[in-house]
């Protein structure tokens, strides 16, 4: 009688230790979960560093480009004011002179010169 009831007490305590709650089944699944979660961590973490670095080098590069904006393509800011100084007709030396220049055009809409009496 004795002997059945230490085979039950066993038999109950081997349960537990196997398939119980907190078992060795359990702690197998935890350290699994527990694998992939550092294994996603560690993927999220080399994300973070890619998107850092391409944060910095685009605020970096960012500065260039606004410059490279401003003066390439006479771009400005909304709170600026834009100048243009521009020289009498006589005074632009650098210009190439006659009608077959490649300059801009100084006709208006209706291919009249532009402050000629048509406009």
């Amino acid at each position: 009688m004795l002997l059945v009831g230490l085979v039950l007490v066993v038999g109950a305590l081997q349960y537990q230790l196997w398939l119980g709650a907190r078992g060795l089944t359990d702690m197998w699944q935890r350290q699994h979960r527990l694998a992939e979660l550092k294994a996603t961590a560690e993927r999220l973490e080399q994300r973070n560093r890619r998107l850092r670095a391409e944060v910095t080098d685009l605020r970096r590069e960012g500065e260039a480009i606004v410059e490279r904006a401003r003066e390439d393509l006479g771009m400005i800011r909304d709170d600026e004011l834009f100048i243009r100084m521009v020289r009498p007709h006589g005074e632009d030396r650098s210009a190439p002179s006659g009608s077959g220049s490649s300059g801009p055009s100084s006709a208006g809409p209706a291919g009249n010169p532009v402050g000629s009496p048509g406009d």
